[in-house]
């Protein structure tokens, strides 16, 4: 892109677009809220299902929202998750137009939102990295941060006031029109940001994309665990929150090593633990298999010794 960082004219559309587009968010559910406590069934109970239907696929499909970010220009993606906001925004509004609105409708169209916004926010958190550079990201999250704070603000006020002057019907029709600038932005910036689109080069395959793979290209340390956030870490499943890693092109040696030594040594304890060498604590995982053959190997665990005590 021509120019980068707070004070390039891209920032500056995109913050503008992303206040009015969230002003409008925050606008919609005031309005989805209020309306979903006097259509018929409705009530608290109701209330609940919306809520819990548009925030449970981010429980459920992180991980997937991750790869398919990972995967695609992060400017590409929002255009679309936008649109689809924006559709959404409408499928309410229209019904109300022609008078007819049931909960058994919104639950299930709440659920569709919330897969949509769990990949629309991964994208835009992405996508600012690579409109404002590294030495700029504090900075423009910062400005990000505060700004869309006060769109947050006001949108349920603006929301109060056009419900009571015309009902909340208007209010979806505006909450749809609040996305047409934000997708125009993300359309024109999708051509000039400098993220590598992998399906662009006709070259031999490069290493798999990700924001994990370029910090350690920069040489940013990287731990493994089962409470960072990331796709596939879940408690029950160590090994699997390693998988990301070797998707990402790290080679197995590199991955093991981030599982151990590095980790040992971020927490601290690097001259206590994560190796084999004499003098260290006896923490051993014993598998059926090599690992640096087959990362499944770290599934078929045989043994576990904790200090030189067997613990499995």
């Amino acid at each position: 892109m021509a120019g980068s960082g707070v004070a390039s004219a891209g920032y500056r559309w995109y913050l503008g677009a992303q206040v009015v587009s969230l002003a409008g968010t925050m606008m919609g559910y005031t309005a989805l809220f209020w309306l979903v406590l006097h259509i018929p069934h409705g009530g608290a109970p109701a209330l609940a299902a919306v809520d819990a239907a548009q925030t449970l696929p981010t429980l459920l499909l992180s991980r997937r929202a991750g790869i398919i970010v990972a995967r695609h220009r992060a400017a590409r993606i929002a255009v679309v998750t936008q649109a689809l906001q924006a559709a959404a925004a409408l499928a309410i509004g229209i019904p109300l137009l022609a008078g007819w609105m049931t909960i058994w409708y919104l639950v299930p169209l709440s659920f569709a939102i919330g897969c949509v916004q769990c990949v629309d926010l991964p994208a835009r958190q992405t996508f600012m990295l690579d409109l404002t550079g590294q030495a700029e990201l504090r900075r423009g999250s910062s400005l990000y941060a505060m700004v869309t704070g006060l769109a947050r603000i006001t949108g349920p006020g603006v929301a109060g006031i056009v419900s009571a002057v015309t009902g909340e019907t208007a209010v979806f029709f505006v909450d749809a029109a609040s996305f047409l600038g934000v997708i125009a932005v993300f359309a024109w910036l999708a051509g000039t940001t400098g993220q590598q689109d992998p399906e662009a080069s006709a070259e031999a395959p490069a290493p798999k994309p990700g924001r994990l793979r370029w910090l350690a290209d920069h040489g940013v340390p990287l731990i493994a665990g089962t409470d960072a956030g990331l796709p596939g870490s879940v408690f029950n499943n160590p090994a699997g929150s390693l998988d990301l890693y070797e998707w990402l092109g790290f080679s197995r040696a590199q991955i093991l090593r981030i599982a151990t030594v590095d980790s040992a040594q971020a927490l601290g304890l690097g001259e206590v633990t994560g190796q084999l060498a004499p003098g260290f604590s006896a923490d051993l995982l014993v598998v059926d298999g090599d690992p640096l053959a087959d990362l499944a190997a770290l599934r078929k665990v045989r043994r576990v010794m904790a200090g030189g005590r067997l613990a499995a």
